[in-house]
């Protein structure tokens, strides 16, 4: 035979090219590399151009990667702590346990302070371990009676953990705890950074005691009310309750976390840079970018203490 068919060749695989140009990249279409303009866009008269801005195969920047790097090193260090404080946390565990008084309210600032009392007090050795934390509800032995329970989670039956919520006949209890557990396996634990330890212990201790965020002098770091509604506004996208996940009820959330912003900017603390980026990932993930980008960039006028 002289050579290959015509049918041969139409079949034949065409050339892969190294990078497709801006308009077939953003169309999603085969783009044969031509240059100044390719094949397709020639052929639907598209004008064709080429940068390497928008080319996700660029390499990494210098400022990225140092900022994965110290996240990295910020995330070992953290681990390591966590298995110092849980070794003593399971020595402290086999000591017999005392009877828990009556009253299991937080005392006032002025008295004499509980455990979590003087955790607040001692901002650079915070434990995260062998201190109280708000326990899920399923994660309460309900056969056991109340004044059997373990003080953590005498605590969260008495919580009031709804005091700074939109009411929501469909956000019950169980409902609410799902929410927040997922949403720290799922999200924000790795994405953000943001321990659930330390969020469950400032938020057992505002929502057990008096406590008021516009009040109290020493403000909790890591649970305000504009941080709780920005998480839920962020994790009920992970609720099997379609009602919890519908677009008006995650707006709901969204609307009472920034009813806190003035308030939030005035007094600041590092729960304020964890509510803002919750609330941009919102906005992004609902097709609101504009929104999005505009509460990143507002962590741009955050204080810088609380953004390090």
């Amino acid at each position: 035979m002289s050579g290959a068919s015509p049918t041969a060749n139409s079949k034949r695989r065409g050339q892969y090219v190294s990078r497709a140009c801006n308009e077939c990249r953003r169309r999603r279409c085969k783009c044969d590399g031509g240059q100044p303009s390719c094949g397709s866009c020639v052929f639907y008269g598209r004008e064709c151009s080429w940068s390497a801005e928008n080319d996700a195969r660029r390499p990494a920047t210098k400022q990225l990667v140092e900022s994965l790097h110290t996240k990295i090193q910020m995330l070992e260090t953290e681990l390591v702590q966590l298995k110092e404080r849980s070794g003593v946390s399971t020595e402290s565990d086999q000591e017999p346990s005392t009877p828990l008084d009556n009253n299991i309210a937080f005392p006032p600032d002025h008295a004499e302070p509980s455990p979590l009392g003087r955790e607040r007090a001692e901002p650079s050795s915070v434990q995260i371990i062998a201190t109280a934390k708000y326990r899920y509800i399923f994660d309460i032995d309900a056969s056991v009676p109340s004044n059997e329970q373990p003080r953590d989670s005498r605590l969260s039956l008495v919580c009031q953990w709804d005091r700074y919520l939109p009411q929501m006949p469909q956000l019950t209890r169980l409902e609410h705890d799902t929410i927040l557990s997922r949403c720290f396996k799922y999200g924000v634990t790795w994405l953000h950074c943001m321990l659930p330890e330390t969020f469950l212990h400032d938020m057992l201790y505002s929502l057990t005691s008096e406590f008021s965020p516009t009040g109290d002098q020493l403000r909790l770091q890591h649970y305000t009310p504009m941080l709780h509604c920005a998480l839920l506004a962020y994790g009920s996208a992970f609720s099997d309750n379609s009602e919890i996940r519908s677009p008006a009820s995650r707006a709901r959330f969204a609307q009472y976390a920034k009813q806190w912003l003035d308030f939030e900017f005035e007094r600041p603390v590092m729960g304020l840079v964890r509510a803002l980026t919750l609330l941009s990932e919102y906005h992004r993930g609902i097709g609101e970018r504009g929104a999005g980008y505009m509460y990143m960039g507002t962590l741009k006028f955050a204080p810088s203490d609380i953004r390090r």
